[in-house]
């Protein structure tokens, strides 16, 4: 069985599973997970076709509740030395969500660094990414029960709600492992897993030990195949767990390599979460510049408030690559035939 048909398979086997796998709502996600490499896992870190890369993403989910969730991020990642056989990757992720009445912010700042290795036409990477993570929130803009006078609302009742804190730092920590393989020049694929949260850190502002974060597990699989002369497939899956929760991303985006725009190539597809949302994506490629946009059409539990309104997401990817002098080698005349 040739590699391109095996890895046809192994998606259809995937597909196939998460379809019986039980999906639950899971916290701040991105849609576009293969537009967010650094957040997904760290070993993506330097795995690319360039020199830097520049990506930024937005999210503003359930539209129709006010104040919902807004998510930015922004990240960049090179690598440092091309010339060695294990090359060092380093990177930079920044990632700000702000959601609720009472602003609940979430600022990370992450250094991911991977080690790569190219063997034949295989790829490897390890990963790992430190990051300092700040919480805040206004606990004046909240509203409790005990606000109730038994009539109605008096925002001037105390709320008796003392937090230690309105705002704490902790450090975290995520590592990752990420394989590639070119089967040939109309097909690869790649399969990656990472974890989050590695020290369980304490995630409280009352100071409560018992409050953690639990490890966060992610599994992906991604694939290439050229379905058609100037028509590529790009399926992929993601499953991810953290305690009692579990997400399932599944589907595929198209490239199209023929245009009458002038752009390099075009993209659209459609991906499901499991139990929660279908996602249509639209995007285009020029100069080395990707943008793709998003839409998530609710159909969970929470449908008949978010009235099917997911939110929209927006990706930029751009990569950087250096205009290398190929020089030709010196040229020695031969000597006339006597």
């Amino acid at each position: 069985m040739s590699g391109g048909k095996y890895f046809t398979y192994l998606l259809f086997f995937c597909f196939a599973l998460c379809l019986f796998l039980p999906g639950k709502s899971q916290d701040i996600h991105f849609s576009q997970f293969l537009n967010a490499p650094l957040h997904l896992n760290p070993a993506e870190t330097g795995m690319f076709n360039g020199d830097i890369r520049f990506v930024a993403n937005h999210k503003r989910q359930w539209k129709a509740f006010e104040d919902a969730y807004s998510t930015i991020a922004a990240s960049t990642d090179m690598i440092l030395l091309r010339d060695k056989k294990i090359k060092p990757a380093v990177g930079l992720l920044l990632f700000n969500d702000v959601a609720g009445d009472g602003d609940f912010g979430t600022f990370r700042t992450e250094i991911p660094i991977a080690a790569n290795l190219q063997y034949k036409k295989a790829n490897f990477s390890l990963g790992i990414s430190p990051a300092i993570v700040q919480h805040g929130i206004n606990f004046n803009a909240l509203y409790f029960g005990n606000q109730y006078d038994g009539d109605q609302f008096d925002p001037g009742l105390p709320n008796y709600e003392i937090p230690d804190v309105e705002r704490f730092n902790y450090f975290d920590l995520s590592t990752g492992f990420l394989t590639s393989y070119r089967v040939n020049d109309s097909a690869s694929f790649a399969l990656g897993a990472s974890v989050n949260h590695l020290f369980a850190p304490q995630k409280s502002f009352y100071s409560n030990p018992r409050v953690v974060l639990n490890l966060r597990w992610q599994i992906y699989a991604r694939g290439t195949m050229q379905i058609a002369e100037d028509i590529v497939a790009m399926p992929a899956f993601l499953f991810m767990k953290q305690g009692a929760y579990s997400e399932i991303n599944f589907g595929s985006n198209f490239r199209f390599d023929f245009n009458p725009l002038g752009l390099r190539s075009m993209f659209a597809g459609a991906y499901l979460r499991t139990k929660d949302a279908g996602i249509l994506m639209f995007g285009m490629d020029y100069n080395n510049i990707c943008f793709q946009i998003s839409y998530d059409i609710n159909f969970s539990g929470l449908r008949t408030i978010s009235r099917g309104r997911g939110g929209v997401e927006l990706s930029l990817v751009y990569i950087f690559q250096k205009t290398r002098i190929i020089t030709s080698p010196p040229v020695r005349k031969c000597p006339d035939f006597i």
